[in-house]
């Protein structure tokens, strides 16, 4: 797939660390929310 003007491997693996910082917070907040305090 050609990438567009301004992006390329540099933009999937910013991508990519959004989503795993996303599912970090997910997997945080949901451990949060069950952990018996």
């Amino acid at each position: 797939m050609p990438w567009r003007n301004g992006s390329g491997p540099e933009a999937a693996t910013v991508l990519g660390a959004v989503a795993l910082a996303v599912l970090a917070l997910g997997a945080v907040a949901i451990v949060g929310a069950v952990w018996p305090s």
